[in-house]
């Protein structure tokens, strides 16, 4: 059932992203190379998010011993 809730998320989220830049691009509120430095800053920073969480969640593994 996990597997279903995680999966129904990130359909919403792409949906959701996919509505969000139409609104961004489509309107003018923000030129495409702005937008584009932003979703690449965006994604990277997430990506350093979630390594960190990843390598102090395997830390953590590690002093509890087995």
């Amino acid at each position: 059932m996990k597997i279903f809730w995680l999966t129904s998320l990130a359909l919403i989220a792409f949906a959701a992203n996919s509505v969000l830049c139409r609104l961004a691009l489509g309107s003018g509120l923000i030129d495409a190379a702005s937008f584009t430095s932003i979703r690449l800053l965006s994604g990277a920073l997430m990506l350093y998010v979630l390594v960190r969480w990843q390598s102090i969640s395997t830390m953590q593994r590690q002093q509890k011993g087995s």
